[in-house]
């Protein structure tokens, strides 16, 4: 990893504006302070989506330097929701190009975007575990109440020009009546970490569950 990207909201005369900016991360272990060295505005309604709808961005795969230019490409998985036609959750590759600095100067770069899928799945939970050669494994976690939840699955190819995405259908998940809450999910291997409560008071232990 090289950098920190970093997306909030901002505010124009006329309208909100996602403001995404990006440090660079120091080459040693010494205490620095970030040094932000790019900068855009994105404008909403060109999208079609507020920026506090974009509240999920995956790194895909490790940052690649240009030889030629010295510019670093990034590219990340974005989930956001669209409310029109109808309630969705869509998922969209997103190559950010960050020009050489060397300078103190905050250039400008560019992001450019291309949809990958979209589920029907607006109130679920995304977990991804990305890898660094451009391939991703995630799923969507739907809860319909504490002891009804259907599980969502999905991979990511993104070493081509294009993110291409393969999504399952929704499955019920069976979990014991002790489960609290989901903690973690292991692509690589398969698994899901949740946590279970105790007959003991503020002892919580964990539970492993492979997924196919």
């Amino acid at each position: 990893m090289t950098h920190i990207i970093l997306s909030h909201i901002g505010f124009s005369t006329s309208d909100s504006v996602e403001i995404v900016q990006v440090y660079v991360i120091p080459d040693n272990n010494e205490t620095h302070e970030l040094r932000l060295s790019h900068e855009t505005i994105r404008v909403p309604h060109v999208l079609r989506t507020p920026p506090w709808l974009f509240p999920d961005w995956f790194l895909l795969c490790n940052s690649v330097i240009d030889p030629i230019t010295g510019s670093t490409c990034l590219r990340l998985l974005l989930r956001r929701f669209q409310y029109e036609p109808r309630h969705n959750q869509q998922f969209v590759c997103a190559d950010i190009t960050l020009p050489a600095n060397s300078t103190a100067d905050v250039l400008p770069m560019s992001i450019s975007t291309h949809d990958v899928f979209t589920t029907a799945d607006p109130n679920s939970r995304t977990e991804l575990s990305s890898s660094t050669d451009g391939f991703a494994r995630g799923l969507c976690l739907v809860v319909i109440d504490r002891d009804k939840i259907q599980i969502r699955k999905f991979t990511i190819d993104a070493t081509g020009e294009t993110c291409v995405g393969l999504v399952g259908d929704l499955s019920p998940l069976s979990l014991p009546s002790r489960c609290w809450e989901m903690v973690a999910f292991d692509g690589t291997r398969g698994r899901i970490c949740w946590t279970l409560g105790n007959d003991r008071p503020y002892e919580i232990s964990g539970l492993l569950m492979d997924i196919e």
